[in-house]
């Protein structure tokens, strides 16, 4: 419940734009390291504090001590003690990212986190729903991603005004459905369900940025109005790192390349220690600025890659005038999807502009991946 918790806290922070906080996938990997340890590499990576806390539950109720720490010297700048019922976990969060925010800063704009009052401890079963789901859907596993939706669906029967519940459903829909590959009726729903979340919550950041994603798989006929849910989501949250970094991706993809890297460095400073999409999302913006060999080494990060993947590292390693490298992955690529031809990965390219479409193409059919399909059966 508590990393969900965290989580929800370091989101309320990003909402102060006087604070840059660093992303929830590089804080959560810094709690593994001792106190002295996560100073250091707080500062390493350029976080000048460092919030930590721990949480102990007794007779139905919660005690907390959050303490602030400048990474630097490690002098304590503030620290407190709380004491909740279960029922007042909303307050918990918003109180937390409200005192330390004030420990920092001075002068703070008025109503810069636009979280509304905590909901009611009605809704306190719907809200551990949400959390266990978003922790399901970020984890790898047989099945999780549609234990995740079961938990979004039982949020929502809890509390049917949840705007996030319905954002996060939709988008375990989606990711159950293939992505980009998921069925236009899956789509459409998904699209559905996020409008109607953005009605519910439309301060809420995340429910933007989901839907912008939702257009962006549906397709190039809807990238003006996901351009303008991504701006939105940026000007709600400009520190969330994952909103940075899929605005970097899209910008990229409509062939403003500059700007996307620009975005997705930026993202990678909030997070570090970032999940690995993140490489392919770079890799992409790097493609298409034609620094082919730096967009090979990001796509070489990615742990396990699909046919798709190893075609996009092959063209890299192509246009880079490296056959040898070229010809290895188209190998890796075909091993995994034997009859999947060029036209079918130019077919379901998301770039916008032609021109990067056919540079690509140009490029795969350097590799020869087309020639090395072994010949169709007869029947």
């Amino acid at each position: 419940m508590f990393d969900g918790a965290v989580e929800e806290i370091t989101n309320a922070l990003s909402y102060f734009k006087t604070v840059a906080v660093l992303a929830r996938h590089s804080a959560f990997a810094l709690a593994q390291h001792s106190s002295d340890d996560i100073r250091a590499t707080a500062e390493r990576l350029g976080a000048d504090y460092v919030a930590e806390g721990s949480v102990e539950a007794a007779d139905g109720e919660y005690s907390a001590r959050v303490v602030l720490t400048e990474s630097a010297s490690g002098r304590r700048v503030w620290a407190q003690n709380f004491t909740f019922a279960r029922g007042e976990i909303f307050a918990f969060q918003t109180i937390v990212a409200q005192r330390v925010v004030t420990a920092l800063v001075a002068n703070i704009e008025s109503a810069v986190m636009r979280r509304g009052l905590p909901a009611p401890a009605a809704n306190v079963e719907a809200y551990l729903h949400f959390l266990r789901g978003k922790e399901l859907l970020r984890s790898y596993g047989e099945r999780v991603n549609q234990e995740a939706r079961a938990h979004f669906l039982k949020a929502i029967e809890l509390d049917p005004r949840s705007g996030l519940a319905h954002a996060y459903l939709a988008l375990a829909e989606v990711i159950i459905g293939g992505y980009a590959d998921a069925s236009r009726a899956v789509l459409d729903q998904a699209r559905d369900r996020a409008l109607h979340a953005i009605a519910l919550s439309p301060d809420e950041a995340r429910c933007h940025r989901i839907l912008a994603l939702i257009l962006l798989y549906r397709g190039r006929d809807e990238y003006d109005a996901a351009e303008k849910h991504f701006a939105r989501a940026l000007d709600l949250n400009p520190y969330d790192a994952d909103t940075l970094a899929q605005t970097g991706f899209f910008r990229a993809l409509r062939g403003d390349g500059e700007a996307g890297l620009a975005l997705l460095d930026k993202a990678v400073q909030l997070n570090p220690m970032h999940p690995t999409w993140y490489y392919y999302d770079r890799g992409e913006a790097l493609l298409i600025l034609s620094r082919y060999r730096e967009a090979a080494a990001s796509f070489s990060c990615l742990p396990r890659k699909s046919a798709w993947q190893w075609a996009r590292l092959a063209t890299c390693y192509a246009l880079a005038g490296d056959a040898r490298k070229a010809s290895a992955c188209v190998r890796e690529g075909r091993a995994l999807e034997p009859d999947l031809t060029i036209a079918q990965i130019i077919s379901e390219m998301r770039m916008e502009r032609s021109e990067d479409r056919e540079r690509i193409r140009g490029g795969l059919e350097l590799t020869g991946w087309d020639a090395n399909r072994p010949p169709l059966a007869k029947n």
